[in-house]
């Protein structure tokens, strides 16, 4: 079941067997005062101070972080991971979007670069203690009032 540390309680009413929070820049300070049988799955935030992460990213842009800054962040979100799940049962889930964001069509050529680079990105990460998702993403994503390219992660 989804939830925010302020409708918390109210989900567990359903006796949830996970809880999944989906993370905004703000949840790196969250702070839980009790225990859960439940296990942890945390959706990471797909932008941090008003800029998208993103793992493949080509370059930096006023409204994308760069791929060092992006992994930056999402090891503090597996961090934060880790420190949460001393409340929960289980091995803690962590899913992550790739990112390849563009406002426009990127190349073939980009987007070659751009899968090539998820391998060596997802190494540089530490997350032995946490099962880490890459989800797959549409075509189009809604970000900051527009729409965006993905353009890794979509074939079949």
């Amino acid at each position: 079941m989804k939830v925010r540390k302020p409708d918390l309680q109210d989900m567990l009413k359903f006796h949830p067997k996970v809880l999944e929070f989906h993370f905004s820049d703000s949840d790196l300070n969250l702070e839980l005062d009790s225990n859960f049988e439940q296990r942890l799955i945390v959706h990471c935030y797909e932008y941090f101070e008003r800029k998208l992460l993103d793992i493949v990213s080509l370059k930096e842009t006023n409204q994308v972080h760069s791929k060092e800054k992006s992994l930056e962040l999402i090891q503090k979100a597996i961090d934060k991971t880790l420190s949460l799940n001393e409340h929960f049962s289980g091995k803690p889930t962590l899913i992550v979007h790739p990112g390849g964001y563009s406002l426009y069509e990127s190349t073939q050529t980009e987007i070659e670069k751009m899968q090539n680079i998820i391998i060596d990105s997802v190494q540089q990460l530490d997350f032995k203690n946490v099962t880490f998702l890459l989800e797959n993403m549409p075509p189009y994503a809604w970000f900051f009032g527009g729409r965006w390219n993905s353009n890794v992660f979509l074939s079949s």
